[in-house]
């Protein structure tokens, strides 16, 4: 089959997340190799991108099922939009069914699943791009917004069907199921392709999808322009890019960045964006921006921070930011003594609460095997240390592996690429505090856990700094010294 034409099908004409970004761009480019190609969308308004191409547009301007200030025209349309399937099959009688794909990539929103019914009847291929899991899904997300926990119910299930899932209640989980029915019903029978974004996205949805289809892995398209150099290490924000709903993780952001007593910086909409503004009145919130608008943000952020709760498919944000702009952060060689939080954490300061009465840190363990660094390996197996290369690899570190169970065994020799040396629990355990018993208890934590609360943890490392005193002029002075005189100074005492 020679593809002449391609009919790019979409909910919205603009870009209000990732699957819109993937739709628009793909569209743009296909008609910049020479391909003819039809947007048909939804909802407006018609983004530049599309304007200034030569991609054809066609946009119902209809607004979103669920978000209508008509709630009876809404329902309606979100189960059986009669306007888009009228639109698309005047579109579909221009066109050959044997040169012609139709790319979809989101329907349930604004057009419904009734366009499936002239595409079925007419013979057109269909790609499906999993963004989301509408196919399998009511939800969408394979999530439970009531529990704010990962959905792993078999969808339309009688658990599925009777379990309120939905962000608001109960009524829209029965409109969710009643759409689920409609849309299983006109897309099978429909000559499908379904291309996944990612392996992940494979892994969970290729099962669970309830009809024949075929399919491929085809990956988002990422533009990544020269790379932009971001001081990372001088900036004070920390950054989030996104829709504003539970299931992207806004909630953990806004409440770590606030507990964290940091500056945050939040780019997305959605319908909670005023909600979140009142509650925390010192994030900045700046709306939805455009990529180009993006990158006086992305200049001013030390991490850009990703706290989806569901099922992502393959989220363009990170591999974006990732891509397009590396951290430059300036190199000091920092005395351990002289870090509070390296110091508290190996003193047992800042262990979490259950740590000071862990039943698993001992040597009988419950898991296959146990993973962790060989602290002290060059003093409880000094024969390793007449080779190079093992001398060189205690800078980097060393893994130790507890083989618990003959499963746990069968693993490690399954693992071609570990280079293995036999040891024992006590070797390792030696230098290990924490394999052989809880963590220790001290009141100082309850001091430094109530100065961080009070005034972040700037406040914390002052206070450790003034604690050094004299001694941090001595460390500041060895730690000065360069790594590499360090591991020839180490070398020569070892030899003798």
């Amino acid at each position: 089959m020679k593809i002449k034409n391609v009919i790019v099908v979409c909910d919205f004409a603009n870009i209000t997340g990732g699957a819109e970004r993937v739709a628009i761009t793909s569209a743009v480019s296909l008609a910049e190799t020479g391909s003819n190609v039809v947007m048909f969308t939804g909802k407006g308004p018609v983004c530049d991108e599309l304007k200034n191409s030569n991609v054809r547009v066609i946009c119902l301007n209809q607004e979103e099922a669920i978000k209508d200030s008509n709630r009876l025209r809404g329902i309606i349309r979100g189960l059986y939009n009669r306007s888009a399937r009228q639109e698309i099959e005047k579109l579909l009688k221009e066109y050959d069914p044997n040169d012609t794909v139709i790319h979809m990539h989101g329907w349930s929103k604004v057009l419904s699943s009734s366009i499936f019914i002239p595409i079925k009847r007419m013979g057109f291929k269909v790609l499906v791009t999993m963004h989301d899991y509408f196919l399998q899904c009511p939800n969408g997300c394979c999530y439970d917004f009531q529990k704010k926990e990962i959905c792993e119910r078999k969808a339309m299930s009688v658990d599925c069907v009777l379990c309120n899932c939905d962000k608001r209640n109960y009524i829209y989980k029965l409109y969710r199921i009643i759409r689920q029915i409609g849309m299983l019903r006109l897309v099978n029978g429909t000559e499908l392709y379904i291309a996944f974004i990612s392996k992940f996205n494979k892994n969970v949805s290729e099962k669970r999808i309830p009809f024949h289809y075929k399919k491929m892995m085809i990956l988002n398209p990422i533009n990544v322009k020269l790379q932009t150099i971001v001081p990372a290490s001088d900036n004070k924000k920390y950054l989030y890019i996104g829709r504003l709903s539970y299931e992207k993780g806004i909630d953990f952001f806004c409440e770590g960045i606030t507990k964290a007593g940091v500056s945050g910086i939040v780019i997305g909409s959605g319908d909670r964006l005023e909600d979140l503004k009142n509650k925390y009145p010192k994030i900045e919130f700046v709306g939805w921006k455009q990529q180009t608008e993006m990158k006086e943000y992305i200049l001013q952020a030390r991490a850009l921070v990703f706290p989806s709760v569901w099922y992502e498919g393959a989220p363009l944000t990170i591999p974006e930011v990732m891509g397009g702009y590396c951290a430059k952060s300036k190199n000091k060689n920092i005395h351990c003594r002289l870090s509070s939080f390296y110091e508290y954490f190996l003193q047992g300061k800042l262990d979490r609460e259950n740590c000071y009465s862990c039943k698993y840190a001992c040597e009988m363990r419950y898991s296959d095997i146990t993973i962790g660094d060989y602290w002290g390996i060059e003093r409880v197996h000094p024969e390793l240390f007449h080779e190079k290369k093992w001398r060189d690899r205690v800078y980097d570190g060393i893994s130790s592996i507890l083989v618990n169970t003959e499963k746990g065994m069968e693993l490690v020799k399954e693992t071609a690429s570990l280079e293995l040396v036999s040891s024992d629990y006590a070797r390792i355990a030696a230098n290990n505090g924490q394999l052989r018993e809880p963590s220790h208890y001290s009141e100082d934590r309850e001091k430094i856990l109530r100065l961080y609360h009070t005034d972040g943890y700037d406040a914390v490392d002052k206070e450790f700094k003034k604690r050094l005193g004299r001694k941090r002029v001595a460390l500041t002075l060895k730690a000065s010294i360069p790594i590499g005189l360090k591991k020839k100074l180490k070398e020569l005492v070892r030899k003798g």
